[in-house]
């Protein structure tokens, strides 16, 4: 399992084994500064378990 760290300075989510920022679980952390560091460094795709996450519930679709 990866560890998953958060940037002290931002508050982005980060990966442990990459540093890179991990995919937003809701829509609060799409920020100007995750923004940023996402297209300098692109987005995690290490392997995470996800069980010890919670998961937010899906909204209706507005489509």
């Amino acid at each position: 399992m990866t560890a998953i760290r958060v940037g002290a300075a931002s508050g982005i989510r980060l990966c442990d084994q990459c540093g890179r920022p991990l995919p937003a679980l809701d829509k609060n952390e799409y920020t100007p500064a995750r923004a940023r560091l996402v297209a300098e460094q692109g987005v995690c795709m290490c392997p995470h378990e996800t069980d010890d996450v919670e998961l937010p519930e899906r909204g209706p679709s507005l489509l």
